[in-house]
């Protein structure tokens, strides 16, 4: 049973319960020993040791047509690619495909 406060009612059981209760053992709490500027660094190397993973533009307008949603990753990706990109894409995608990634530059820009 956890005791969190000691309630007025019952006075004999309450102040049982409250003694019993300052005689336990109190959790510690660990602390790191350190600055803020070294938990930032630590973060910041963490972040750089990620490798960029290369997106492949047929997948993201595949990915969009499915979802019907895309996020600033996705567009940034898209707005950078040419018109002679969006044609390669085109030629290389066939059926469905095409279809999606066709359907997906379309939702993208809407």
């Amino acid at each position: 049973m956890q005791v969190t406060s000691c309630p007025s009612t019952h006075l004999y059981r309450s102040r049982h319960l409250c003694l019993a209760f300052a005689a336990a053992p109190q959790p510690r709490h660990h602390v790191a020993v350190g600055t803020d500027a070294d938990l930032i660094q630590a973060f910041a190397d963490k972040h750089a040791s990620f490798a960029e993973v290369p997106v492949n533009p047929t997948d993201v307008l595949v990915k969009v047509d499915g979802s019907n949603s895309w996020n600033d990753r996705d567009l940034n990706l898209l707005v950078a690619l040419s018109a002679n990109d969006y044609e390669r894409i085109f030629m290389e995608c066939t059926g469905d495909r095409l279809h999606a990634a066709v359907s997906g530059r379309c939702n993208s820009v809407a």
